[in-house]
């Protein structure tokens, strides 16, 4: 039976109430916000500020209840209880090195039925006797002379001394109201120090910072516990089943958001081991497990448009998402995640209040076809450690497509000279020159690049004393003893490239000296950059000093020091806080000027020197710089190679055409559609960061082809003619078209206003 059942929503609002927290009836989103700021803003400051501490768990709560016989070791209780959690997570680094916090807050109305085996007031103040000793004189008598009177009845003093076990079994019901935010550290600092104007509005979306979101989950819960204990220590299981609804919003960039609702299920299980007296003050070691469903509607919304505004208003009042495209919507679709929450706490509790610290690794699995694209996500994280990412598309039969697979490892606290060591692997200076003493470093693959990886771990070996031999032992799959303790033993021996990516995900403190070794560890006529790209977080003071210098210099800066190859992740990194992103955003070649040249008012510079190294690789795709503007050939170019046309699947670019075909108006012919997959490419804008393309407001022939990544975007002009799509497609399968362009800028760029419906 639910708690629903069992207590009336105004009896629960009421019971609530008590304790300051109002929940509407029906507990619509727009009315869940107004309350949870009702809540917050009648909190001081000061409780506010006490409750939420960086990386800190913070519990509160009241209760009232029967207990039946009262002063009996044996007892059956029935509680009525509120608890509330806080808890303001480390800054932590994800995609594109976004630092952010998460800040969760819950509240929880449940009765507990109780039995209990457990000390009385007697059994304690009988122990104090033991203790008469210290007292003062006057109370020294008479608790000795009552001890003595029972210690003489040895019924009484059975009774009185009590079991020297205690044992607590209950049973639960009830509900629990959760409000989730991610917020940037700069407003992490201001909820740490009280200000809880610091959470993002979505009563005000666009007000809300890029990045942010909330959650807010209503849930049924029962649930079971027991705790037995021996003296001073104690020990603990429980178990608890939560099954209810949940909606939420995340801002995206310029004026689109995210909204999504749908049931979300957990089961919640714990055990602990510690010292103390249970319910008086105790320190324990818990350890944590949840696992949650989300089964989710998703669309996203342009708040620039009036058809936006009223969804969204709708979405406020009822909860409703859109479920087809239309004006205003631009993209719907389903989502299915499944959540695993593995966490290590130590923690000191003082009755119903706690203060704990803890250690988490997160699991992520999300299958979903917004914009019509079937794909499957895996999300991976250790606190402090690592964040990594896969995706891959889904087949007709509904199993992920491995060789396609996009990766993506980020290392949040990377030493300068390992930093160094990486950045020269790719191509940069092995020197820690204008690195900090900690900064994050992000990774990218594809499938290709991560099995070129395991080649070069598989040469590396093979230049050792006894590689061959170790290589076949490898093949063969025999024990390799110590040996098979290196990541690149392991490397070399995977199968394919999620393997590869595994061995990263599980090692990471071993992926600097991997990468140096592959590296530094290859012949010098052999050596080249290895695949993939490498982005580094400049330090703050870094990134103010960039700040202020001119856009040559900060692009210059970045592409010698923090991203290889040039034009990585780090645009966005050289906003200050509260800048337009478009004015550090990919740029475009301005129409009709030859792509080499400097854009009007621009000095000339240098383009950086190519070289090969005789008998080397041609470069993938990846492994080549970023450009931002395509060179397009015109109809009298040479004769392209022959190979497989974009529109088949064996182009290794077709999954990047097909996602922009299908965003793209049909009147847009499919040469077209292949030149912006050209451009798009070369704007380093992969099928799964791909956000949506839209029309300017001013020019309706002008296109923006906006990444998910803050400030991956690039513009297209549909007035300029295209080649044919077999010249296209032959041209991206050619080594010579992954070189960079030189980048130029327009003198300004204009935001995009208006999405196309699919």
């Amino acid at each position: 039976m639910y708690s629903s059942q069992l207590l009336t929503i105004e009896q629960a609002r009421q019971l609530l109430g008590r304790v300051g927290v109002e929940v509407p009836g029906n507990m619509p989103p727009q009315a869940v916000f107004a309350s949870l700021d009702g809540l917050l803003e009648g909190v001081p400051d000061r409780v506010v500020a006490a409750a939420v501490n960086t990386g800190a768990e913070v519990r509160f709560g009241a209760q009232a209840g029967i207990t039946v016989p009262p002063m009996s070791p044996l007892n059956y209780a029935y509680n009525v209880s509120v608890e509330g959690r806080t808890r303001l997570s480390d800054v932590e680094t994800g995609a594109g090195l976004q630092e952010t916090q998460t800040f969760r807050a819950s509240v929880q109305l449940q009765q507990d039925d109780r039995v209990a085996l457990e000390r009385t007031m007697l059994n304690r103040i009988y122990r104090l006797s033991e203790y008469a000793d210290h007292l003062p004189a006057g109370m020294r008598e008479p608790l000795q002379q009552a001890r003595d009177r029972i210690d003489a009845n040895p019924a009484l003093r059975t009774l009185a001394r009590g079991a020297p076990v205690s044992f607590v079994h209950t049973e639960s019901e009830g509900s629990r109201l959760t409000y989730e935010a991610v917020v940037s550290p700069e407003l992490g600092q201001r909820l740490a120090a009280g200000d809880t104007t610091a959470l993002p509005n979505p009563l005000d979306p666009l007000a809300m910072p890029v990045g942010s979101s909330v959650l807010v989950r209503g849930q049924d819960l029962r649930g079971s516990s027991t705790e037995v204990g021996y003296k001073f220590g104690i020990a603990g299981v429980s178990d608890t089943r939560l099954d209810g609804t949940g909606f939420g919003i995340r801002r995206l960039e310029g004026s689109t958001v995210e909204i999504y609702s749908g049931p979300m299920d957990a089961i919640e299980n714990s055990a602990y081991l510690g010292l103390g007296r249970r319910d008086i003050a105790s320190v324990r070691l818990e350890v944590e497990n949840s696992v949650e469903e989300r089964r989710l509607s998703v669309a996203r919304v342009d708040l620039a448009t009036p058809e936006g505004q009223t969804a969204y208003r709708q979405f406020l009042e009822s909860g409703r998402v859109p479920d087809a495209v239309a004006p205003g919507i631009t993209q719907v679709g389903q989502s299915t995640e499944l959540s695993i929450e593995q966490a290590r706490r130590l923690g000191l509790y003082l009755g119903s209040a706690s203060v704990a610290f803890d250690n988490s690794v997160n699991q992520q699995v999300t299958v979903g076809n917004l914009g019509g694209r079937d794909e499957i996500r895996f999300n991976y994280s250790r606190e402090g450690m690592v964040a990594t990412e896969s995706t891959y598309p889904l087949g007709s039969d509904g199993r992920p497509d491995v060789s396609q697979g996009q990766f993506r490892v980020v290392l949040p606290n990377v030493g300068p000279n390992e930093a160094g060591a990486m950045r020269a692997a790719f191509g940069g200076p092995l020197s820690p020159r204008g690195l900090d003493n900690t900064q994050p470093v992000e990774l990218n693959f594809d499938s290709a690049q991560l099995m070129e990886l395991r080649e070069r771990s598989r040469s590396y070996l093979a230049g050792r004393p006894n590689g061959a031999e170790l290589l076949a032992t490898i093949d063969a799959g025999r024990p390799l003893g110590i040996e098979s303790r290196d990541p690149l033993v392991r490397m070399a021996g995977a199968r394919d490239a999620q393997q590869v990516f595994g061995v990263m995900q599980n090692q990471p403190q071993d992926i600097p000296g991997v990468l140096s070794r592959l590296n530094l560890g290859i012949p010098p006529d052999q050596r080249r950059p290895l695949p993939g790209t490498l982005d580094i977080q400049p330090s703050a003071a870094m990134r103010e000093s960039l700040a202020n210098r001119s856009e040559s210099e900060r692009t210059e800066i970045m592409d010698r020091f923090y991203r290889f190859p040039a034009g990585g992740a780090q645009a966005r990194s050289l906003a200050p806080a509260g800048a337009d992103l478009a004015a550090v955003a990919p740029a475009t070649v301005t129409p009709g000027q030859a792509p080499d040249a400097p854009a009007p008012g621009t000095p000339a510079t240098a383009p950086t020197p190519q070289t090969t190294t005789p008998g080397a690789a041609a470069a993938t795709p990846a492994e080549s710089p970023a450009a931002t503007a395509p060179v397009v050939a015109s109809p009298t170019d040479a004769a392209a190679p022959a190979g497989p046309a974009l529109t088949s699947r064996d182009h290794p670019d077709h999954a990047l055409f097909a996602a922009l075909r299908d965003r793209i108006p049909a009147s847009v012919p499919d040469d077209q559609v292949a030149r912006i997959t050209q451009q798009t490419k070369q704007a380093d804008i992969t099928p799964n960061r791909l956000e949506q393309v839209v029309a300017d407001r001013n020019d309706p022939n002008q296109l923006w082809v906006v990444g998910t990544i803050p400030g991956f975007r690039t513009r297209v002009d549909l007035s300029q003619p295209a080649p044919p799509l077999e010249q296209t497609s032959a041209d991206l399968l050619r080594p010579s078209a992954q070189e960079p362009q030189s980048q130029t800028r327009p003198p300004q760029q204009q935001e995009p206003t208006h999405a196309f419906a699919r």
